[in-house]
């Protein structure tokens, strides 16, 4: 069946899908030849923008965390995979910094934060992403959970409300809970780490990133995924194949676009370029290609056991039933160049 329009919705953590809807038009070039419109599902009206998180449409591509995609694949919503980034946000462990705890190990008999948002119908990934990396951490420090107490920090409603800023007002009521001392711990990332910590209120107690031999990453951000509606893809195999060139196409340009990149980012996350090349990793522009590596569906698989032994989803699924490789590689031959893409083969 012919569409004359398709949504895509991306979320603020810096990908290649970003690039190519806000790179001078690019992605829209690339459909008006074949009569198609590409919307920005936050462009239209707000009730509309709950498939960010259910799936609920029949012609939307999503780029970003994987939590909301695992769940609505664990629901029965029909969600194809098309493709996986493995680049990390900086991310950190905070105290106060006049805390008598400087270690992992000390966090015992002490109070992390679980930030929620309960206005969510969906899942609550924010709750998830804190308690796997304490989880992961802990573990890897040797602290059982039984000997920390998890506090849920609700969500403020500056942060429900937000419209702008969201780089000082994500993740603002477990900050808040932290300096009052109503929790000893909270986990950070990115952006809002770097800001929290420039306050000089907090001190950084572990980098998560600075230990990959000892210590998984693995969270709603990581890896970020690239989805569509199945209905689309098998509908009309060809816009997903031309979504994915122009995605492809956009972080190649990438790789040796730095200052347009960071240009750009700096939109997507609300920051400066210096605070960007600070809370991401130092060569992040250069692994913004979708692609399926062995380590990326590991990875994917760990984050979606964590979500069903934990209670997030209901349902468990194989992740490999999941990956649908034809479309990348479709574009790849499409696209006619030499770009190397991690493959589940490789």
């Amino acid at each position: 069946m012919a569409i004359k329009e398709f949504r895509y919705t991306i979320c603020p953590v810096g990908n290649a899908s970003f690039l190519s809807a806000n790179r001078e038009g690019f992605l829209y070039d690339a459909f008006r030849p074949l009569g198609i419109r590409p919307v920005l599902l936050q462009s239209l009206p707000r009730d509309r923008w709950l498939a960010h998180f259910t799936y609920q449409d029949p012609a939307l591509f999503r780029e970003g965390g994987n939590v909301p995609p695992i769940w609505a694949k664990s629901n029965g919503t029909e969600v194809v995979l098309l493709g996986l980034t493995m680049h990390a946000q900086k991310t950190y462990i905070l105290t106060r910094v006049d805390s008598p705890v400087d270690y992992v190990e000390e966090l015992r008999h002490k109070k992390l934060a679980l930030p929620t948002r309960p206005e969510y119908p969906a899942v609550d990934f924010f709750k998830s992403d804190a308690e796997h990396l304490f989880r992961s951490v802990l573990a890897a420090r040797g602290v059982g959970t039984a000997e920390v107490e998890f506090v849920e920090i609700p969500a403020s409603e500056s942060e429900i409300n937000i419209t702008s800023d969201k780089a000082n007002h994500f993740g603002k009521a477990e900050a808040d809970a932290l300096e009052a001392g109503k929790v000893d711990a909270i986990v950070s990332s990115g952006v809002r780490a770097l800001r929290l910590m420039l306050t000089g209120k907090f001190k950084t107690i572990f980098e998560l990133g600075a230990h990959p031999g000892l210590i998984s990453t693995v969270c709603g951000e990581y890896p970020h995924i690239l989805t569509v509606s199945k209905q689309l893809a098998d509908e009309n195999p060809e816009v997903v194949v031309e979504y994915l060139k122009q995605t492809i196409l956009a972080a190649e340009w990438a790789k040796t676009n730095l200052s347009g990149t960071l240009a750009l980012f700096s939109k997507q996350l609300h920051a400066t370029p210096g605070e960007i090349v600070t809370a991401l990793p130092r060569d992040f522009y250069k692994h913004l290609t979708p692609g399926f590596s062995k380590e990326g569906l590991l990875a994917l698989e760990g984050q979606k056991k964590f979500l069903y032994d934990r209670g997030y989803i209901a349902k468990d699924f194989p992740i490999e039933k999941w990956v649908d490789e034809s479309f990348l590689r479709a574009a790849l031959s499409d696209l006619g160049k030499n770009i190397s893409l991690p493959t589940i083969d490789a």
